[in-house]
């Protein structure tokens, strides 16, 4: 097991039609590299995101995947079924993703910067997770107001502190 230092996104590129991918998915990693997960799947990401925001689990947080060519030891792994180059995010996604991201970035310590598409990892040369996907990473990158005034205070807290510590030892 390996520290983890960032979260990919991908898409599964199977257009939306409301059918479960997770066993598809499973299927096609099984002949594509039959690399099987600890847990006994061959999916090569760590969780799948299904079109009703059902999250389904491959490979344990830190175990080898084969996701993120060059990141595969170093990174988690989600994928959402749909293709976002056309298809937009589920409500029941975005819920669960929202859910798994902030559960994640709070267990391992990321940033929001670290939360990432697949097209930016070292060696992709991929669309993945799509247009309409990476805009919403994007987005979800960007702090809002109130994440950066509790920067702000957070930074004036520290100044504090340190005055007071220097005034009263």
């Amino acid at each position: 097991m390996s520290e983890m230092n960032s979260i990919y996104i991908h898409h599964s590129a199977i257009k939306q039609d409301g059918t479960k991918q997770f066993w598809k998915i499973n299927e096609y990693h099984k002949q594509k590299w039959n690399f099987p997960s600890q847990m006994g799947y061959f999916g090569g990401y760590n969780y799948l995101c299904e079109q009703d925001g059902e999250l389904r689990q491959y490979r344990e947080d830190g175990e080898e995947t084969a996701a993120q060519k060059g990141e595969n030891k170093t990174a988690l792994s989600i994928c959402l079924v749909g293709n976002f180059e056309g298809d937009s995010i589920t409500p029941e996604q975005n819920a669960t993703l929202q859910a798994f991201l902030s559960d994640k970035t709070t267990k391992y310590g990321l940033a929001r910067g670290q939360v990432r598409g697949h097209q930016e990892s070292l060696l992709a040369q991929t669309l993945c997770p799509g247009k309409n996907l990476m805009a919403w990473i994007e987005a979800y990158r960007k702090p809002s107001t109130i994440q950066q005034q509790i920067e702000i205070l957070k930074k004036k807290i520290a100044e504090l502190v340190a005055l007071f510590q220097k005034m009263f030892g």
